[in-house]
Order: C-alpha cells, then structure tokens, then sequence
C-alpha cells in the first residue's frame, strides 16, 4: 500500500508545482512580450535615422555577458522543466503497472462483452480474480464440512422410517431453490439451501461456496 500511495503523494506535489510553474511562466511571457515590443520599437526607430547615426546590429547587443548569463538560465530551467515532465511520466507509468496487475492481470475471467449489431442488447461476462491459495484452502475446508453435514443429515434421515420416501440430499442440494444456475449446466452439491441459511457460519460458508 505505501508503494501505490507514494506515487500520488509525488504527483500531488508536481500538481502544485506545475500550477507555481505555470504562472511564473505566464509573468515570463508578458515580460517577454513586452520586451519584444520595446526591442522592436527600438529597431524601427534605429532604422528610420539618418545613415550616420544608424547602429549596427552588434552594437544594440548593450550586455552581451548578461545576455549569455540569460541564455544559461533558460536552459537550465528547460532541464528542470524536462526532469520534471520525465518523473511525472514515471510516475504515471507506475501507477498504470499497478492498475494493470490488481484490475488486469490478476483476472483468471477477463471483462467482455458482446453488443448486438441490429440492436442495442449487450451481454456482459462477470470478471473474476484468480483465488489465492489460502481463499482455496478455505474453499476446501467449507468443502469438507459440508459433507460431513451432509453425511449426519443422510444418517438421520436414513434412521427415521417415515423420511425414507423423500428425495435423496445430494439431489436436494443440486439445484438451490429459486436459482437457474443447473440450467447452465452448473451445479455445486455443497451449497445450502436457501431456507436452511440461519447462522452466521452458514451465511459466511455459503459465499465462499458461491465464490
């Protein structure tokens, strides 16, 4: 969890600093704008005086050691600009691996679905994650209890003579009353009945049955 959280906690940070950036660079544009405007005033300017008194283009370059410290400084702020841009993607490439693998990877049943081409009907699968190995030795050990109820409540019914014409339990237990799931051609003997669910054991072992 600290691995996912860490990421965002960044991002966060270079939100804010993107919003810090942005505005210094809209007061850096109008400067420069106005400074363009002032500059090209001043070649106009240069351009309609007398021959005589007309400069050279080198010579309206007043501070040419300021200019090289400017330069220096844009590039150096291009490069942080690009490291920050580079980790963003990092980070966003992250947070997408670990999307992938919790949402994608992880699926035994990946996500479909089939849309009509003359209607607007659309069928959808249910995703389902791989399970894991201590979800499977639960599913075992609710396996094995049940059948040990099962195999008390055979012997109780097997006892009492006025029960012996009643359908055997494996057949009760096929289909769950009120479900359509053995039409599909799935059927799990060891789930409850819907009317025998009481306790909270029983609630509990149902879903990791219906699992």
């Amino acid at each position: 969890m600290d691995k996912t959280r860490a990421p965002g906690a960044k991002m966060k940070g270079m939100q804010f600093k993107q919003v810090i950036k942005k505005e210094e660079n809209e007061n850096l544009r109008k400067t420069i704008k106005e400074l363009r405007g002032t500059i090209q005033e001043m070649l106009l300017e240069n351009e309609n005086v007398p021959a005589m008194e007309r400069l050279a283009q080198h010579e309206l370059n007043l501070d040419v050691e300021g200019q090289k410290g400017l330069d220096a400084m844009v590039e150096q702020d291009a490069t942080r600009v690009r490291e920050e841009i580079e980790w963003e993607i990092l980070a966003k490439r992250f947070l997408r691996d670990v999307l992938k693998r919790q949402c994608w990877d992880s699926l035994k049943v990946k996500s479909r679905s089939v849309k009509g081409f003359h209607c607007e009907h659309e069928v959808k699968n249910y995703p389902l994650k791989e399970r894991t190995e201590k979800e499977v030795e639960e599913l075992h050990r609710v396996q094995n209890m049940r059948k040990i109820e099962m195999a008390a409540i055979t012997l109780l019914k097997s006892a009492n003579e006025e029960e012996q014409d009643e359908e055997d339990l494996t057949t009760e237990s096929d289909v769950v009353t009120g479900s359509f799931s053995a039409q599909f051609g799935y059927s799990n003997p060891y789930i409850y009945d819907q009317f025998s669910v009481r306790t909270t054991e029983q609630k509990i072992n149902q879903i990791i049955l219906l699992q």
